[in-house]
């Protein structure tokens, strides 16, 4: 048998072992994960789309041996789908204290401090310890949107 022959044929048994340990191509969970829901929203701004904004729910009541903050970017229509786990998944059931941070154009060039640019809501929502927004997500599909009429 070729030098090639054999690498090939340790390569399958390889993947062939890999996938049966692996329980046949499901994906391995967290040890500790909690059970997700999906949850989306719209953001806006003075009734317009805030693209761009960076949401993150942080679980007030910590449930699981993990802290997840479940986090969402909002597209060019004002909606975000959250990711706890995988992409979209959603995020665990419980009550969260939500920031949004909205960054604005950056004046002038970055340094090398990796500042962030402004935030358009003037950070009185951006901090987990400060921010007042509140949202619950339910054992079931979550629709959370978040209006903002003014500063």
């Amino acid at each position: 048998m070729s030098t090639r022959a054999r690498t090939i044929g340790i390569v399958v048994i390889s993947v062939s072992v890999f996938g049966l340990l692996s329980g046949c191509g499901k994906e391995p969970t967290l040890d500790g994960a909690l059970p997700v829901h999906p949850v989306s929203g719209a953001l806006t701004f003075k009734g317009a789309p805030m693209q761009g904004a960076i949401i993150t729910f942080y679980p007030l009541n910590p449930k699981g041996k993990y802290d997840p903050a479940p986090t969402g970017k909002v597209d060019e229509n004002g909606r975000y789908t959250l990711t706890t786990y995988a992409s979209n998944d959603g995020a665990p059931t419980g009550e969260y204290r939500v920031t949004v941070y909205w960054p604005g154009k950056r004046r002038g060039t970055p340094n090398d401090d990796g500042d962030l640019p402004p935030d358009q809501l003037k950070e009185v929502f951006a901090d987990k310890k400060s921010s007042k927004l509140r949202a619950v997500v339910d054992a079931k599909e979550n629709t959370i949107d978040f209006a903002f009429p003014q500063l």
